[in-house]
């Protein structure tokens, strides 16, 4: 099982609406990232959402190509999530590593990483996109429902769309 659970929540330093809240996802039974009932969300300090949202569609992206790739935990120094692709499964581990001089939120391989909190979760595939996709896309309508057309937001929904076309 695979699922990809939000919140947005907003706040005085928004770049647009929706721009930032909690993000997590859910492999198994196993949870990375945070994501808390609405009266305490709006009390924390919450990650940039639309980072999230736009880095793991190019994740999914990546893995149509490549079969390793390796996600920054931007909210952390050490935290990675890593992704392999074995046939028709993506397993997906948390590893931890401290980065480098010039390393980017998105890698291809990580020096002296070490298991995280899980590893070894296991998830088809179809259900990998499929849960990616449904996910950004409901996101992005949540956007322009907060009455926000930005050129970036306009971007990625064209980018969600183009590829909901290709996916389907």
């Amino acid at each position: 099982m695979f699922n990809i659970n939000y919140q947005i929540v907003r706040t005085a330093v928004d770049d647009f609406p929706g721009q930032n809240g909690f993000f997590q996802i859910e492999c198994n039974g196993y949870t990375y990232g945070e994501n808390y009932p609405s009266d305490i969300a709006d009390k924390l300090i919450p990650d940039d959402l639309y980072d999230w949202f736009t880095r793991i569609v190019d994740i999914m992206l990546i893995l149509r190509q490549r079969n390793y790739v390796l996600l920054s935990d931007i909210e952390s120094y050490n935290r990675w999530i890593e992704f392999v692709k074995d046939n028709e499964e993506i397993i997906i581990s948390i590893k931890l590593s401290v980065g480098w001089p010039g390393s980017q939120c998105i890698e291809y391989s990580l020096p002296n990483a070490k298991p995280g909190e899980w590893i070894g979760q296991k998830i088809p595939v179809q259900q990998f996109e499929h849960e990616i996709i449904s996910k950004a896309e409901e996101y992005v309508n949540k956007l322009f429902s907060l009455s926000h057309n930005c050129e970036e937001v306009v971007l990625f929904a064209k980018k969600i769309k183009n590829i909901k076309v290709k996916y389907e």
